[in-house]
């Protein structure tokens, strides 16, 4: 072999160089990638530490009428995923609550969370509770939002994780979970019943109204908002975590759906108007505004809910029919625990504040809501049962799933109510129509 190449050597020299080291520089680009791609052990993390912080409650003055306002921040922790929903709040809080109840004997009143058990707020404290309407408790889009968004972003932060490789990506993801929450602020609006009954010439002389308490304590509105603070961008990830770009669109998945859940829960209004009268019910509204400011609004009718009898047309000239007198039945459900719950003859709600209710002493997304209304006859013969509108959970009339549609229900006859969050498992509630 020649020590000196000649000018063709040299040549051919120099390409297989420029040769050799372009694919030497591709085999490490790919190998960096693969470092980069797999992180320390590809596991995902587990998000622990903080789960709410500056949670902030203010009274109206006193425990008469609860909250005026409050708000909290929630950030990724792995208890979303065992959160089990249910009611901690208690029967005389606020100090209204008890005495409301009275002087509107069709209406159903609850001791409303301002800030969800889930999310930190305290059943207890009456600086969290407010008078609600069982039909105002009842819309649960907010909470659902926030919910599945709450969800969305632990599972986000747990698949960023995977690709924290070393010391300083660590603390990026502590931080991370430190600083990443939602933000939710509910406002209990300043209006009371009080303020329109005042008002009413057929009603401003009764004596309740005059009294103006406990009517000045039960609001005509709350408003919810939900916030995302601090929220990580692909270029904050991609710096701290040096992932490669080839892997944001994967990270971005959970991220992009987390948002999604969040548009949805930027703004949502709870109405609950006065009732016309004091034997009257409270007509229910929501309003909801995604993140691109549409605004959706929605009413409930639950509070119009009524049996219709037919009427039969008497014929001209026909004979008169002596009137015979029906013996009065007496309509109610029996528990699988022997429980009895007693059914009024016109539009009874089953759930809330039902005498007999199966499942108070289970912590289950049931509790505290008007599940599903039964409507019956002092004659006897089926009931109709109707769903809430917006109760997420499986009823089942007689082996028929509860939809939209009322469903006849004769005695004997079973209704089976699954608590949402385990569905066909052990937290199934049966309901036995009966008459006598």
């Amino acid at each position: 072999m020649p020590k000196i190449l000649n000018g063709q050597g040299k040549k051919a020299a120099e390409a297989y160089a420029k040769a050799f080291l372009q694919k030497y520089e591709e085999y490490l680009k790919k190998a960096a990638i693969k470092i980069l791609v797999s992180g320390v052990g590809s596991k995902l993390g587990t998000a622990v530490g903080v789960k709410f912080t500056n949670r902030v409650n203010n009274l109206f003055g006193d425990a008469r009428r609860g909250c005026k306002r409050a708000e909290v921040e929630i950030h990724p922790h792995k208890d979303v995923y065992s959160e089990m929903g249910g009611s901690d709040a208690e029967s005389d809080v606020p100090d209204a609550l008890p005495a409301i109840k009275p002087i509107f004997p069709s209406e159903k009143f609850i001791s409303g969370h301002v800030i969800n058990a889930e999310f930190g707020g305290k059943g207890s404290d009456a600086d969290n509770q407010t008078v609600l309407t069982s039909g105002a408790n009842s819309q649960h889009h907010f909470d659902d939002s926030v919910k599945a968004a709450w969800t969305m972003m632990t599972k986000a932060w747990e698949e960023i994780y995977r690709f924290a490789s070393d010391t300083a990506a660590l603390s990026y993801m502590v931080d991370l979970q430190k600083d990443w929450a939602i933000k939710i602020v509910a406002v209990v609006d300043d209006t009371s019943w009080y303020d329109t009954y005042k008002g009413d010439p057929l009603l401003k002389s009764d004596q309740k109204v005059k009294n103006k308490y406990p009517l000045d304590c039960v609001t005509t509105q709350v408003v919810f908002t939900a916030t995302e603070l601090n929220g990580p961008t692909e270029g904050d990830i991609a710096k701290n975590l040096r992932i490669d770009s080839t892997r944001m669109a994967e990270l971005g998945r959970h991220i992009s759906a987390f948002r999604e859940h969040m548009s949805q829960s930027t703004n949502f209004v709870v109405k609950q108007a006065p009732p016309v009268s004091f034997a009257a019910r409270s007509p229910v509204t929501t309003e909801i505004t995604d993140g691109k400011g549409k605004k959706t609004p929605y009413t409930s009718n639950a509070w119009k809910k009524t049996l219709k009898v037919p009427v039969k047309k008497t014929v001209t000239g026909a004979p008169k029919i002596s009137k015979v007198t029906t013996k009065t039945v007496q309509s109610y459900f029996t528990t699988a625990s022997g429980s009895v719950i007693n059914l009024a003859n016109d539009d009874n709600e089953i759930g809330a504040g039902t005498t007999g209710y199966p499942w108070t002493g289970v912590a289950t997304d049931l509790k505290g809501d008007v599940i599903l209304y039964v409507w019956t006859n002092r004659a006897g013969g089926p009931a109709l049962v109707s769903r809430e509108d917006g109760v997420k959970t499986k009823i089942v009339v007689n082996g028929k799933n509860l939809a939209k549609s009322a469903l006849p229900l004769d005695p004997g006859q079973k209704i089976r109510v699954y608590d949402d969050q385990a569905p066909n498992t052990a937290h199934c509630y049966e309901l036995t129509y009966q008459q006598k």
